[in-house]
């Protein structure tokens, strides 16, 4: 299930946003990202981290 939400205020246009629970096929996209989120905040990551976060 997918959710869909659209934000803005009136210094910005409006954007759209979907939610929902992946797909496996979906993975590889989300692993990308996730890295990125661990590096921009300095978290630790490893395998185990990362799947446990998926899971």
């Amino acid at each position: 299930m997918r959710t869909i939400a659209l934000i803005g205020n009136y210094r910005q246009p409006m954007s759209f946003l979907e939610f929902g629970v992946l797909a496996p096929d979906e993975r590889h996209e989300w692993e990308v990202l996730y890295h990125a989120y661990a590096e921009y905040y300095q978290l630790p990551m490893n395998a185990e981290i990362l799947e446990t976060v998926w899971s």
